[in-house]
């Protein structure tokens, strides 16, 4: 019997002729179970989550693959299977689809499960529900939305209506002015008017005196009518301003109301809450003051009143001035009062519907650099990362806002570092970042790379007046670094947080022949250490890899929206966390 081989009791019982092996090993495999609960199942909508209490079976099927793996307790990698489907079916649906997202985990562990690592789990009984006031939150945000979105359809139609109206009035009342100008300036030049006054002056000469005071009265009376005219314009125009002030007034109360709600669920710190209020309250809000006076009821400044003379006997002759005729007529003309002149009338600025949104510059920001190796020896699989990378920043940019406060970068590993992506926020990200052969692969230049970078990109952030997590590295290696690479020195000089204030948290994943000494050495925790075994498709790990870092992304984009500090690092499916050997 060869020492590596592996044998089982009956295989051993009856036989003399065999060595015993030179180690044993003891495999139960008797029916377990697992019971554990979860709160963090992030939902279609972040940030809001799903929680749930797990149940299942197991039993070990496959010793042999358990002795090669050296799996030690069976219980951690039945939760991660389990939990890689959970979170997977959680974050197809919102809070409101519970029922819904229930039937789909129902029917996902109806039969047993038969996992690679040489278990097979019974059966599973996932309950999942809802966290205390998470729904509540949920309907009112929505009705708050609507709400707003309705009152600023009706302000705006309100606003419409009153533009329209005041635009109708200023219309008429130009008219109007234009009509008393035209008919002023043709009347009392009118040849029939002019022609009449002779006809009544050349019977009656006594009457000229009575003809004048008559069309001093007119002029007067007109001129108080068009003095009144004006002033209810002015009137109706102070009314309508303030009733304009009025609705900014409640409109700035609606604002201020939406921020404490969104501040008394969590969804808005409090220094945020403190920038968007001074947003809201403008100081150029006061009113703009209208004068609802007018010159008395007299005739215009430069111009003396006429008194107008009671009726007495006039004399045989009348005086050459009272003539209507000629020059006392082109007189009488001239003293006509001047058109009134309305002020110019002032359009209703545009007023800003948008409830002021809180500024970017104040949200919690996460640092994260993808470091991919783009090794010669990796060229084979560089097409299945870069689908990969395509579609993880796919789903991060339809995430919108929850993956807002996320800034990533990516670097390659070859013989010198090179940058894929700049750093830069989800939305500005490129479709699809393409990673290319470049020579041996050299650890020891991205390590120095980071290490200039990372103080630079944190500097920049918090210059802007963001708020900065430690940043946080995910290495994907796929060869082992060329013999006489430093990395180990620039691995110390880079985490050492006594000397660097911005030192990042490196979590590593191995595939392929890479050494799991290198993989540990690298990794700044002993669960961020990440390792495929041998004999698993390189293919199927790196996809597995892309999909466990969307996933420990759209976690970590949750945590910075729900203020947490949490830091977890979930590991792919398949992989191993390296463990210590001797």
């Amino acid at each position: 019997m060869a020492d590596n081989e592996l044998f089982t009791a009956d295989r051993i019982v009856g036989r003399t002729d065999l060595r015993l092996p030179k180690m044993r090993y003891d495999v139960d495999t008797s029916d377990l179970s697992v019971h554990f609960s979860v709160d963090d199942l992030i939902s279609a909508r972040p940030p809001y989550v799903f929680a749930a209490d797990i149940s299942a079976a197991f039993r070990v099927t496959n010793p042999k693959e358990i002795v090669r793996r050296r799996i030690q307790d069976a219980e951690p990698w039945v939760r991660g299977h389990l939990m890689t489907g959970i979170r997977a079916t959680a974050r197809r649906y919102q809070l409101d689809d519970l029922n819904a997202a229930q039937d789909e985990l129902d029917a996902l562990f109806a039969s047993r499960l038969v996992m690679t690592e040489g278990l097979t789990i019974l059966g599973c009984t996932v309950t999942l529900k809802l966290r205390e006031g998470d729904f509540k939150s949920t309907v009112e945000l929505d009705q708050v939305l609507a709400d707003r979105r309705i009152g600023r359809v009706r302000s705006e139609i309100d606003k419409d209506a009153a533009q329209a109206e005041q635009e109708i009035r200023g219309i008429q009342t130009d008219g109007d002015i234009e009509v008393r100008r035209r008919l002023r300036a043709a009347g009392p030049s009118s040849s029939n008017v002019e022609d009449l006054e002779r006809e009544v002056l050349a019977i009656n000469p006594e009457k000229a005196g009575d003809l004048l005071d008559k069309k001093r009265e007119d002029e007067a009376r007109r001129y108080e009518r068009e003095l009144a005219h004006e002033d209810k314009l002015l009137e109706r125009r102070r009314q309508y301003e303030l009733e304009d002030r009025e609705w900014r007034r409640q409109e700035r109360q609606d604002h201020l109301n939406d921020i404490d709600f969104l501040h008394g669920h969590g969804m808005l710190p409090p220094t945020d809450r403190r920038r968007v209020a001074a947003t809201v309250i403008r100081p150029d809000d006061s009113p703009r003051s209208v004068s609802s006076t007018r010159p008395s009821a007299a005739l215009p400044a430069g111009r003396e009143a006429i008194p107008v003379r009671p009726t007495e006997p006039s004399p045989a002759t009348p005086p050459a001035s009272a003539t209507m005729g000629g020059d006392a007529a082109r007189r009488g003309e001239d003293e006509r009062p001047p058109p009134v002149v309305r002020p110019p009338r002032e359009r209703t600025p545009t007023i800003d519907m948008t409830l002021p949104q809180p500024p970017d510059a104040t949200v919690l920001v996460q640092p994260v650099y993808l470091v991919l190796d783009e090794s010669d020896g990796a060229a084979a699989y560089l097409p299945t990362v870069d689908e990969g990378l395509a579609q993880m920043v796919a789903a991060l940019t339809r995430q919108g806002g929850a993956a807002a406060a996320l800034r990533l970068a990516i670097i390659g590993i070859g013989e010198t570092a090179r940058t894929v992506q700049d750093f830069a926020a989800v939305r500005d990200l490129a479709p699809r970042p393409v990673l290319k052969p470049r020579g041996a692969a050299r650890y020891a230049p991205v390590l120095d790379e980071l290490d200039r970078r990372i103080p630079e990109d944190v500097a920049a952030l918090k210059t802007a007046g963001h708020r900065v997590r430690r940043p946080l590295v995910f290495l994907l290696s796929l060869t082992m670094p060329t013999a006489g690479d430093p990395w180990s020195e620039a691995q110390r000089r880079l985490t050492d947080q006594a000397s660097r204030r911005a030192a990042p948290h490196i979590a590593v994943f191995g595939v392929g022949r890479v050494d799991q000494f290198l993989i540990k050495r690298l990794a700044t925790r002993a669960e961020f250490a990440f390792t495929s075994p041998g004999d698993i498709d390189v293919h199927a790990a790196i996809r597995a890899f892309t999909a466990s870092l969307l996933s420990n992304l759209g976690r970590l984009a949750a945590a910075l929206v729900e203020g947490t500090d949490e830091l977890y690092i979930g590991h792919p499916d398949g992989f191993d966390i390296v463990t210590e050997e001797v």
